[in-house]
């Protein structure tokens, strides 16, 4: 288990509406950032965005696990 880079077509659309309800906003930051997410038993159930905020310094635009695991200790 670890955090990867995810191509357009891995990215949990519902995990990333958990921490921004605007969609439109979303794919907004999607476009100039980069989503990696964390996979347990083949299922991404945690994800994050980052955009470049200046050389060197990443922003964390939006950050999410599933709900189902946002309270475990070892996700």
């Amino acid at each position: 288990m670890k955090i990867q880079p995810l191509a357009a077509a891995q990215i949990p659309r519902d995990l990333l509406l958990l921490a921004d309800p605007s969609w439109a906003q979303v794919t907004a930051y999607l476009s100039t950032g980069q989503c990696y997410g964390y996979q347990q038993n083949g299922q991404v159930v945690g994800v994050v965005v980052l955009t470049t905020f200046k050389t060197g310094v990443w922003e964390v635009k939006n950050i999410a696990v599933a709900p189902r695991l946002s309270t475990s200790r070892h996700c």
